[in-house]
């Protein structure tokens, strides 16, 4: 997948966007009459200006992405290659999900059975602190499914979607729990739920349900969900969504180096453009801790 500005920040600020376009021409002045001129490339090579207006946790958001921060104890955050199925198989990169990243297929076995994909955590979930768990869903011939996260106490705090109408039908032994729209039928459900202390191996879990409340039933071997974006972290206050690779590290701006597809407009409005920072960005906060982040940008 490849870098790319988060959903989970907004766009460039109009006032102070600018764009100053490469000369892709050579100009050489001549003793006598009109410069010589020539086109050396049919290359579009912009440099741009932005302007973004952040929240002081949309700063956090930035700064992380920014410096491909340590994010997610789940690694690979469009995969889901750490989890581990039961009455239930995963098939990889199996349909094209929102910002164009691929998502893994959860499929039902034919048993009765719950079916369901989870991974546990290590010390990474710490005794006493608050977990947030959260994937995008879309149907895939089941149009139910429940996130949950079992915690040192053996608690299990759970929600359970429809992923047809994108409702949260119930919840239990969760702090939080929402669902927002990712377009075409994806639904980012994100729950937070305290972690506890005890002997229990905490873990999250990604479960096929036939309804709003059966979770065992005889599944069929090729009705499942779709499943892209899922993360867990210790819950800090800057806890949006940012794409993370296999080592849970986000893949963001690489500290200015990478490439990155950033929403610009450059005329017809905005599009995905592949772009790298040219420098340090600069911040300035307002009162309420208003951030304006400059930067400069070349594009290719």
């Amino acid at each position: 997948m490849a870098r790319r500005w988060p959903d989970t920040l907004p766009l460039a600020s109009e006032p102070g966007f600018g764009l100053e376009p490469a000369d892709p021409a050579l100009r050489t002045d001549m003793e006598v009459g009109m410069p010589r001129v020539r086109r050396l490339t049919f290359a579009r090579n912009d440099g741009v200006d932005l302007v973004h207006i952040f929240s002081d946790t949309e700063m956090g958001l930035f700064r992380a992405w920014w410096e491909d921060a340590a994010w997610s104890l789940t690694g690979d955050s469009d995969s889901l290659a750490g989890f581990t199925p039961t009455a239930a198989t995963i098939t990889a990169d199996t349909v094209v999900g929102p910002d164009e990243a691929l998502a893994d297929r959860l499929v039902d076995t034919a048993v009765t059975s719950t079916h369901f994909a989870q991974e546990t955590f290590g010390s990474e979930a710490v005794a006493g602190a608050t977990i947030l768990c959260r994937a995008t869903i879309k149907a895939a011939g089941r149009t139910w499914a429940r996130l949950s996260f079992t915690n040192r106490a053996g608690t299990v705090g759970q929600a359970t979607v429809d992923l047809t109408s994108g409702l949260i039908t119930a919840t239990a032994n969760t702090l939080s729990a929402t669902i927002e729209s990712r377009g075409n039928g994806w639904w980012r459900v994100t729950i937070t739920a305290a972690v506890a202390t005890g002997g229990t191996t905490p873990l999250m879990r990604l479960q096929l349900m036939s309804d709003g409340t059966t979770t065992s039933y005889l599944g069929d071997g090729v009705s499942g969900v779709d499943i892209l974006e899922q993360q867990a972290r210790m819950v800090t206050g800057v806890d949006g969504f940012l794409r993370t690779d296999a080592a849970g590290k986000v893949q963001g701006a690489a500290g200015g180096t990478g490439w990155v597809f950033m929403p610009l407009a450059v005329g017809g409005g905005f599009k995905y453009l592949e772009s790298r920072f040219k420098a340090m960005f600069k911040a300035a906060a307002a009162p309420g801790l208003v951030w304006t982040v400059t930067s400069q940008l070349e594009v290719r």
